[in-house]
């Protein structure tokens, strides 16, 4: 299992709004996650209309969390950034197999084991670990 760039940048770009708090302009979000504006303005979109952060208007305008950084974990941020994490057909429900599957127990097992770990894990706990605390 592989996740997309876009997730990479995506939680980058949340970990410096939690890290620096307040508005951060895309150029400097843009600098800090190593990404370009255009790319990194299509994944901001993704994150705004998930719910995860927030477009401030005007003169010191940027972008910000729309939650405080522990209360928003890396299990949101990756759902919305990769259509809800669901890495095999068998957990959406568009499964080909008709009938009693033997493999779709444990796509469940590790879908709910990989959540139950992402949803533990705030922008506030990543903020702490990068800097030792």
């Amino acid at each position: 299992m592989k996740l997309s760039s876009k997730s990479k940048y995506g939680l980058k770009a949340c970990f410096v709004l939690a890290d620096e708090s307040g508005v951060i302009p895309l150029t400097r979000l843009a600098l800090l996650t190593e990404s370009t504006e255009p790319y990194l303005e299509q994944i901001l979109m993704a994150l705004r209309r998930g719910g995860i952060i927030k477009a401030v208007r005007g003169v010191s305008g940027g972008y910000a969390l729309e939650k405080s950084a522990s209360e928003t974990t890396v299990g949101e941020i990756l759902r919305v950034l990769e259509d809800g994490f669901e890495f095999i057909d068998c957990l959406s429900g568009r499964c080909n197999h008709k009938g009693k599957c033997p493999t779709k127990t444990i796509w469940h097992k590790l879908y709910a084991s990989i959540n139950d770990c992402l949803n533990g894990i705030t922008l506030a706990d990543m903020v702490k670990d990068y800097y030792g605390e």
